[in-house]
């Protein structure tokens, strides 16, 4: 009987010692049934204290990712909570890590995906920025892994890409580190297609810009918006080269390349032959008219060879009006005829920059054409 209210004291057989009735049912038990009531005892106390002191202690580490902390902890209450316990918690603390840092890593991913542009990186807040691309020093992780260390590497060339080279340059590196990372279960390498894919929508924008500024651009703007892009290309070149020879990362990556040179055969070009048009020549022929006439053939010809730099455009429509007005006035015609001949080269020769050299070098009648298709 002594035992029996002991275990009642212990508070493991709580529903069978609540009245005499269960005390009397425990008398000739003997000594096997002490033995399973103290283990059951001793297990509810243990379940206890696991539930509502262990675990809470526990799964605040887990909370603020101090996975190592948590391992530590196991260890200082092992004796309390026993081997199997031990065990079971090892294990969960190395999933909680994995899960949270596949989760991280999957977050950048998708924000990768999402962003069509530069300007969606740029658009980021500092704490957003920080949210998708910062990733904490790995000193309570467990095994974190080669795509962890890629991402915490790559920071400063994301932060590049957001607010100093927007071109695209900087993702570069870090795309080459992803092409070497472990594939996705499927063999695909997800992280690569999306840095990759964004460092080539950032350059197609870059040099496409490049190009248009080109187009209508003076020589030094224009040869600075040019080399850019030459430049630009060149890298992709390089980081094509650095890709493995015979994997999906090269073969795509040379496809983008290929498609950023494209818009480079829009580049304007010059027009060495208008050296070679000499008016002062025509008008000094016997035939003066046919000779303006030839030379006219010759400038429309030559404009059919766009797009033409800035200067080559200046110089072009400028010869053609010259060339034009003379020719009617050779032929007895007056301003207006002329004017009407060349209807639409005046806005031409505007959106040139004007006129190239002195307009008055044939005379007051030419000059009073340039300022009629000039206005």
């Amino acid at each position: 009987m002594t035992r029996a209210f002991a275990f009642c004291a212990l508070g493991t057989l709580a529903a069978g010692c609540g009245g005499l009735g269960g005390l009397g049912s425990m008398v000739g038990l003997g000594p096997s049934y002490d033995t399973t009531a103290m283990e059951n005892a001793q297990r509810q106390q243990q379940d206890a204290m696991i539930n509502f002191t262990f675990r809470p202690g526990w799964k605040n580490l887990i909370d603020v990712q101090k996975f190592k902390s948590a391992l530590a902890y196991i260890d200082a209450k092992k004796d309390e909570i026993g081997e199997t316990n031990q065990k079971l918690y090892v294990e969960e603390t190395h999933r909680e890590s994995k899960t949270w840092v596949d989760g991280r890593i999957t977050k950048l991913r998708r924000h990768l995906q999402d962003c069509k542009s530069q300007k969606d990186v740029a658009a980021l807040k500092s704490d957003d920025f920080a949210y998708y691309f910062s990733f904490p020093p790995p000193d309570e992780l467990l095994s974190p892994g080669p795509a962890y260390a890629w991402a915490r590497s790559s920071l400063i060339d994301f932060e590049d890409f957001r607010s100093r080279k927007p071109n695209g340059e900087t993702l570069l590196r870090p795309a080459i580190g992803a092409a070497a990372l472990p594939p996705d279960d499927d063999g695909e390498n997800r992280l690569f297609d999306a840095v990759e894919q964004l460092a080539f929508a950032a350059s197609k924008d870059s040099i496409r810009a490049d190009v248009d500024l080109a187009l209508n651009a003076p020589k030094a703007d224009r040869e600075s918006a040019v080399a850019r892009a030459k430049s630009l290309l060149a890298k992709w070149a390089d980081f094509v080269k650095a890709l493995p020879a015979d994997g999906k990362p090269r073969a795509q990556a040379a496809e983008h390349e290929a498609a950023l040179g494209k818009p480079l055969a829009e580049l304007p070009r010059d027009l060495p032959e208008l050296d070679g048009i000499d008016v002062s020549t025509a008008l000094a022929a016997d035939q003066p008219e046919q000779e303006l006439r030839k030379l006219e053939r010759t400038l429309r010809g030559l404009e059919s060879k766009a797009p033409l730099t800035r200067e080559a455009r200046q110089k072009l429509y400028t010869l053609l009006v010259t060339v034009v007005a003379l020719r009617n006035f050779q032929a007895g015609r007056e301003e207006p005829d002329a004017v009407a001949e060349l209807k639409g080269v005046g806005e031409k020769l505007k959106s040139a920059g004007g006129p190239a050299g002195d307009t008055r070098q044939f005379g007051a009648r030419v000059q009073g054409v340039f300022d009629a298709v000039l206005r």
